[in-house]
């Protein structure tokens, strides 16, 4: 998914300056539908500020977070975006739906990034994710990666619906 060109942070480094075996800084914006679950989109947050990467690599990684409620969620991270390990905004988007959630992040994103990451706000980021992400479509120029992320399910699911995998 190769789109452009950075916003983002990387410490101290500019795009296209290099060292190692990364010469290029590769921008990456991860972006997560959210729909009135705060305290899940609190804790996948926690896990995207807590990913790590090689001492030589260059990305620069930014965060898009799309409100599906009614726009609170939005309103608050705005306000707290410098408290994020990466550069943070929130769009409020007012048509309900998944889908519509998921085309105004990509909408948001288009043009200012070389990579788009999904993640959801019950899903929890492994530390090496978003590295993994990046190095398997960098490495094999592919258009499209895939990568596990693990659930994060509140208290009072019907048993039916976590068998179900």
């Amino acid at each position: 998914m190769n789109i452009a060109e950075a916003s983002g942070h990387v410490s101290g480094m500019k795009s296209g300056e290099g060292s190692g075996g990364h010469s290029k800084c590769q921008s990456v914006i991860v972006c997560i539908p959210t729909f009135n679950r705060p305290e899940g989109l609190r804790l996948c947050l926690d896990s995207i500020c807590r990913q790590v990467f090689p001492a030589d690599a260059r990305i620069a990684v930014s965060i898009v977070v799309a409100d599906n409620g009614d726009g609170s969620v939005a309103s608050s991270l705005n306000g707290t975006a410098e408290q994020f390990a990466f550069p943070m905004r929130a769009i409020h988007v007012p048509d309900r739906g998944l889908c519509h959630a998921r085309n105004a992040l990509f909408a948001e994103a288009r043009g200012k990034a070389d990579f788009l990451a999904l993640i959801d706000d019950d899903e929890i980021a492994s530390p090496s994710w978003l590295w993994s992400l990046v190095e398997t479509a960098r490495s094999h120029d592919a258009d499209a990666v895939i990568g596990p992320v693990f659930p994060r399910y509140e208290p009072g699911v019907a048993s039916w619906y976590l068998m179900s995998g």
